[in-house]
């Protein structure tokens, strides 16, 4: 009876898991029908050796058509950027790592401005927020779609903090992001046209 439900349990871990996994798939799809562009679906398979960055690989490199500079999400939003590929790896910048940077959009009052590091855990803040500025927390922030990188209107997340020190030009503004990347979880690639004179083609030895 003690092997027969610990099969048992095994069975149901398994098939809770082919469930989470469908459900986020399905959920993928979702996204995949409201981009333009071509994308091709792969999984988180590691993450960098490295204290100083954020970063993770995926089981998806250059015979997928993926190149550095493409975004990455998933079904809750944005994931980050492919920073280096090979043949079939690629090393994704998250959006957590201190060089990752890119235009947002605040549709409630139609504010633009730009991501930048923050040392808070699953949180970026925004640049350039000036002080008069109406943001609140629990704001929507979104891609802009301005680099012509990200398509636009994709969650990143939403304001969690608003601080205002007088005196000040800016306001600081942090965003929780609404995406959680973690082993095992499926992302999806948007295999948009990139700039190689600017982005650089950077192969993983």
């Amino acid at each position: 009876l003690r092997e027969k439900n610990a099969k048992l349990a095994f069975e149901l871990s398994e098939m809770r898991q082919m469930k989470a996994e469908n459900a986020q798939l399905m959920a993928l799809a979702g996204v995949k029908s409201r981009i333009k562009n071509s994308s091709a679906v792969g999984q988180i398979s590691g993450e960098t050796a490295d204290a100083f960055s954020r970063r993770v690989e995926i089981n998806l490199g250059s015979e997928s058509g993926i190149e550095p500079g493409m975004p990455v999400i998933d079904e809750d939003g944005i994931v980050g950027q492919v920073n280096r590929i090979s043949a079939n790896r690629s090393e994704v910048k998250l959006l957590t790592d201190p060089t990752m940077q890119f235009p947002v959009l605040l549709p409630r009052t139609g504010l633009r401005c730009a991501t930048a590091y923050s040392q808070n855990g699953q949180t970026v803040e925004l640049r350039f927020v000036p002080a008069a500025a109406d943001v609140v927390e629990g704001d929507e922030v979104q891609t802009s779609g301005i680099d012509r990188i990200f398509p636009a209107g994709l969650s990143v997340g939403k304001v969690s903090k608003v601080e205002k020190v007088p005196g000040d030009a800016f306001a600081h503004v942090w965003v929780q992001l609404s995406s959680a990347p973690a082993l095992g979880r499926y992302v999806m690639v948007v295999l948009v046209n990139t700039d190689p004179a600017s982005q650089g083609r950077k192969v993983i030895p």
